[in-house]
């Protein structure tokens, strides 16, 4: 009985821990600072394809309970950022996933989409300026991979 007192505290205290050390946007007047938005294409249960973003300059974001990471407001202050994008590609059944870095110069007051187009198994990714619709980044190609199978973790219970 106290193993699994035991194992419990630890899964609370690992749940607890998960958003420790993630971005947090920046305090500041909204027309000083830069958004910038995932993009999903299709309903999100089976999107055919995702461009989030998955860390800036380095601190990766945390979702929480949001059920639309494209809704999800990052706020940037102006200068150079580096945005690491997650990429995932529906091909069937399997999501195919693939990483890339973009770096940009935001600007105040201007919101930005992390966007692209898949071609079989690659993907070309950018980051634009949302109203013109202009790319600010570079094209980046990704090559979508299965991930690889998580391992099983068998955990004992005392009886």
């Amino acid at each position: 009985m106290k193993i699994l007192a035991l194992i419990n505290v630890g899964i609370a205290l690992l749940m607890c821990s998960c958003g420790i050390g993630t971005y947090s946007n920046p305090k500041g007047s909204p027309a000083a600072l830069a958004v910038i938005k995932s993009t999903i294409v299709g309903p999100m249960l089976v999107a055919s394809e995702m461009y989030t973003v998955h860390s800036i300059d380095g601190e990766e974001i945390y979702y929480g309970a949001s059920w639309s990471e494209e809704t999800k407001k990052l706020l940037l202050t102006p200068g150079m950022h580096q945005i690491r994008v997650k990429v995932v590609g529906r091909r069937g059944m399997f999501p195919h996933l693939g990483h890339t870095t973009l770096s940009f110069i935001a600007k105040p007051g201007k919101t930005y989409v992390v966007t692209g187009r898949r071609q079989g198994i690659t993907s070309q990714v950018w980051i634009e300026e949302k109203s013109t619709r202009e790319k600010v980044s570079r094209v980046a190609s990704v090559v979508l991979r299965l991930p690889p199978p998580r391992p099983v973790i068998y955990v004992p219970i005392a009886q």
